[in-house]
């Protein structure tokens, strides 16, 4: 398929252990709602992995280590970098054998260039939830903080006879610039949290096909090896599947914060 062969350009990955969780059961977001539960879970969440002022405190972040990808049953191995800032821009940097592929999102745009200099758009459909691939705290504090994104519980789905709580976070774009809602469907994720720990364990949406919207695709990240960096916690293992495949996986070795990373970083 024509998509399989867009996600895994992208380069992230999931643990062949985790399974994707079946759709929730709960209806659809439609308009702008926040669950008294479902807040309360993410406050909790946001404080086991640092709290408030050391994730606030997070401007930007690079973090350098290596990436697998898994193309027509071959496991190709490279150097990468991750740069992000917030929760509507990030950055990743591969370097193949035969040149960087890299790709970009801000703020719902992105492009991908391949080591030809090949250039492509990223519909907005799949640029808004690639936007925050390894620093899934950062998008909870700002769906807290922005009254325009509806956070629901749900459901408690178990995975790997793990028990989750899965909380879907929707931006709400309005009226006027979204007559539809289509934006905001586009934009819905659910966050999977480990009720023991309050550590995010993966996130789910809906990918696209390039050729149209209207061909979906399941899209999940894991995260793991969560560790401390200056007060925050961040996962250092990140992995994607597409419709249960897994596409690549990203170990870092390291992560700095703070870095003077600037809109410029985030074009092609």
């Amino acid at each position: 398929m024509r998509y399989f062969r867009v996600a895994l350009s992208f380069g992230l990955g999931l643990c062949s252990c985790f399974a994707f969780a079946k759709q929730s059961s709960a209806p659809p977001v439609t308009a702008q709602q926040r669950d008294p539960q479902a807040v309360a879970l993410l406050q909790q969440a946001i404080a086991a992995m640092g709290g408030i002022a050391a994730i606030g405190s997070v401007l930007d972040f690079t973090g350098s280590g290596a990436i697998t990808y898994y193309w027509a049953g071959v496991e190709v191995n490279c150097p990468v970098t991750v740069r992000g800032t917030g929760s509507q821009q990030f950055r990743l940097d591969a370097n193949l054998p035969q040149g960087t592929r890299s790709w970009v999102v801000s703020d719902g745009q992105g492009s991908l260039q391949e080591p030809s200099g090949q250039k492509t758009s990223i519909p907005f459909s799949n640029s808004w939830n690639l936007a925050n691939l390894n620093a899934p705290d950062l998008a909870l504090m700002a769906a807290l903080n922005d009254s325009s994104f509806s956070i629901i519980l749900a459901g408690q789905p178990a995975i790997g006879g793990k028990q989750l709580y899965d909380v879907r976070l929707q931006k709400n774009f309005g009226s006027t610039d979204d007559p539809s809602g289509t934006l905001s469907k586009w934009s819905q994720r659910d966050y999977l949290i480990d009720p023991a720990t309050l550590m995010v364990v993966a996130a789910q949406d809906t990918q696209y096909s390039n050729d149209s919207p209207r061909h979906p695709f399941r899209h999940q990240i894991a995260f793991a090896d969560y560790r401390v960096v200056n007060g925050a916690s961040f996962p250092f293992s990140i992995t994607e599947t597409v419709e249960g495949q897994q596409t690549w996986t990203i170990q870092l070795s390291s992560i700095t914060l703070n870095s003077g990373l600037t809109d410029s970083t985030f074009q092609l």
